[in-house]
C-alpha cells in the first residue's frame, strides 16, 4: 500500500507548522510576556592565570617568553611607578640640562647621536652632574622591576615602592654609576667584550634586592652564582641585545623611515617659519621619546636580569628543586588538595 499524496502532504506540513510553532511564535509569545528574561548576561571570558615559577633553570628562549609575559601582565604597574616618580624625575633633569646647554640643542646637527649625547653625558658631552643625576631614575628603574615583579596586590602602592627603593637606594645606586659609566666612558670595542662578562655584572641589582646585601658583597655574590648559568645568561643577554636595536630601529633607520625622523620633519615644516628656536622645540621632542623608548627597553632588561638571577641561583642551590620533591608523594588519587593547584 502506499500512502495518499495528501496524507503525505499533511504530515509535512504539520511537521513545518510544529517547527516553525516551536522555534519562531512561542519564542516570540514568551519574549513578549516577560521582556526581563531575554537581557543577554555577558559571561567574562575566563583567562587562566599564568604562574611564573621564580627558582627554576631557564634555557634564553624561556628567560626571552618569561620576561615579556611578566612585561605585559604587570606593564600596568611598571607605567605607574614610571609616569608618577620616574618620569617626573627626569623631566626635571631634562629641563636643567636644556636651561644650562641650551646653545648645544640650539645649534646642534640632525644627527640622533648629537642630540643623545648632549641629554645623557656621552664622550665629548660629558657632564658630572649628568652621570650622578641620570642614576637617580635609573635606580628606581631598576628597583620597580624587582619591586612589581613580586608583588600581587591589585593596586599598586607607591608608599611602599618608595620604602623599598630606600631601602636598598644606596647599593642600587652604586649599581647603577657602575652600569653607567661603562656605557659613557668605554669606547666601542670595549663595549663589544664586554658582553661576556656582562652576565655576571647585569644580575647585581637582582642580587642586592633579593638578598638584602650591600653593593660589594652582591658583587662577589654574582660570581659565585653565576659560573653554572653562564651559557644561558649570555644567550639571553645577546637576545635582549638584538631586542634593543629593533626597538631603536624603528626609532632611527637608514631608510629614512623611523618614527623620531617623520617626526622631525613634520616639526620641521609647522615650526621653521613659526620660531627660530624650532631646533629646540624638536631635540626636546625626542628627547622624551628617548625617555620613553628607555622606559620600554631598560624595564625589558632588568625584568630579564631578575629572572637570570633566579635561575643562577637554582643552578647553583637547587632550591626549586627542594620545594617540588618536598610536595613528592603528598597528592592524594581520590581527592583534590591544595598541592594540585600550585
Amino acid at each position: 500500500l502506499t500512502m495518499p499524496t495528501a496524507l503525505k502532504l499533511g504530515i509535512i506540513l504539520c511537521s513545518f507548522g510544529l517547527i516553525l510553532f516551536f522555534y519562531v511564535f512561542y519564542p516570540i509569545m514568551v519574549a513578549r510576556k516577560f521582556p526581563e528574561k531575554i537581557i543577554p548576561e555577558e559571561i567574562p571570558r575566563y583567562i587562566p592565570k599564568r604562574e611564573i615559577t621564580w627558582y627554576k633553570i631557564r634555557k634564553p628562549g624561556e628567560i626571552f617568553t618569561d620576561t615579556f609575559n611578566l612585561f605585559v601582565a604587570k606593564f600596568s604597574k611598571f607605567s605607574q611607578i614610571f609616569f608618577r616618580i620616574i618620569f617626573p624625575m627626569c623631566l626635571v633633569l631634562m629641563v636643567v640640562i636644556f636651561l644650562v646647554e641650551y646653545a648645544r640643542f640650539d645649534y646642534i646637527s640632525s644627527y640622533w647621536y648629537d642630540t643623545m649625547g648632549t641629554l645623557f653625558g656621552t664622550h665629548d658631552y660629558f657632564t658630572f652632574y649628568k652621570f650622578f643625576g641620570w642614576s637617580v631614575p635609573l635606580t628606581f628603574m631598576i628597583t620597580s622591576c624587582g619591586y612589581v615583579m613580586h608583588d600581587e596586590s591589585t593596586e599598586i602602592s607607591m608608599r611602599l615602592y618608595l620604602k623599598y627603593t630606600l631601602r636598598h637606594f644606596l647599593s642600587i645606586y652604586l649599581f647603577s654609576l657602575v652600569i653607567y659609566s661603562i656605557f659613557l666612558f668605554s669606547p666601542g670595542w670595549v663595549l663589544f667584550f664586554a658582553i661576556f662578562i656582562a652576565p655576571f655584572l647585569v644580575v647585581i641589582g637582582s642580587i642586592i634586592t633579593l638578598e638584602k646585601v650591600n653593593f660589594f658583597k652582591a658583587v662577589a655574590r654574582s660570581f659565585e652564582i653565576n659560573n653554572n648559568g653562564y651559557g644561558n645568561a649570555l644567550g639571553a643577554m645577546i637576545a635582549l641585545i638584538c631586542i634593543s636595536m629593533i626597538f631603536f630601529f624603528m626609532l632611527h633607520n637608514p631608510f629614512k623611515m623611523g618614527i623620531i625622523m617623520l617626526i622631525d620633519e613634520i616639526l620641521k615644516e609647522a615650526l621653521i617659519t613659526t620660531t627660530d628656536y624650532y631646533m629646540v622645540i624638536i631635540a626636546a621632542v625626542n628627547s622624551v621619546i628617548y625617555l620613553l623608548y628607555f622606559f620600554v627597553v631598560l624595564t625589558i632588561c632588568f625584568v630579564a636580569f631578575n629572572l637570570m638571577n633566579y635561575s643562577a641561583l637554582e643552578s647553583k642551590t637547587a632550591r626549586g628543586l627542594y620545594e617540588r620533591l618536598e610536595k613528592f608523594g603528598r597528592r592524594n588519587k581520590n581527592f583534590e588538595t591544595e598541592i594540585d593547584f600550585e
